[in-house]
């Protein structure tokens, strides 16, 4: 599990992670697990049924990438960005 920062906002989680240590889609799995206070193997969906992690991953990568991606996964509804995902 990567290290993160929790804070929350209204009804939402916003967790930052560092980009460089761990991937977006490790970070979507440990952000979901922290909001639903379970271990990631104890997820309900695999990250896969909801989005491509690797390209997930791939769209984060490099000096250009994409401001962010939303995205439904595990009865939650997900914005990641870089270094950063918000649990809705």
């Amino acid at each position: 599990m990567s290290e993160t920062t929790c804070s929350t906002v209204s009804n939402d989680t916003e967790i930052e992670f560092d980009a460089d240590a761990s991937p977006p889609s490790e970070a979507v799995v440990d952000a979901v697990a922290s909001v639903e206070s379970t271990s990631p193997v104890a997820l309900d969906e695999r990250l896969y049924d909801a989005i491509d992690p690797e390209a997930l991953d791939a769209l984060f990568a490099g000096p250009q990438t994409v401001e962010y991606v939303s995205f439904a996964y595990c009865g939650h509804d997900l914005v990641v960005g870089p270094g950063r995902v918000v649990v809705r």
